[in-house]
């Protein structure tokens, strides 16, 4: 009977045990719980905040580009006009030259028959010294 008893009170003891567990494990869980939630919530907050900094810095960033591009987009364009004028210019220098070798060409002397080349003409109408009597020299005029 002894026997009977102590195994009543190791089962008595046994079975206070397992409700003081569960009712330990349960406070214990909703502890952890209360812990994760404010947690999940810190993070969030976080992450809200990480989020709400990147949006603000992407927008500061695509901004600026915009603004680059809009510049170089307005230098490419001076770029253009500016290489449509040079080219134009170009074209009217190339014009002139032709014109300018046109004339040349018109202004040139004709060959005389006497001459073979434009060094004889050239030595033909080059001007000469003659000496005077008295020994003074001056130019007498051109050769013919």
């Amino acid at each position: 009977m002894l026997a009977f008893a102590i195994m009543l009170l190791v089962l008595a003891g046994g079975a206070a045990l397992a409700i003081w567990l569960t009712r330990a494990l349960q406070a214990f869980r909703a502890d952890s719980d209360a812990t994760l939630a404010s947690r999940n919530a810190e993070v969030g907050r976080q992450l809200e905040g990480i989020t709400a900094t990147m949006d603000r810095r992407l927008g500061e960033l695509d901004t600026k580009v915009d603004r680059r591009m809009e510049h170089a987009s307005k230098q490419t364009n001076a770029i253009h006009r500016q290489l449509g004028d040079v080219g134009r210019a170009t074209t009217l220098l190339a014009e002139h030259a032709k014109e300018l070798g046109q004339l040349q060409q018109v202004l040139r002397p004709p060959a005389s028959a006497s001459c073979c080349s434009a060094t004889c003409c050239a030595t033909a109408f080059r001007p000469r010294r003659t000496r005077f009597s008295t020994g003074s020299r001056a130019a007498s005029g051109l050769t013919l």
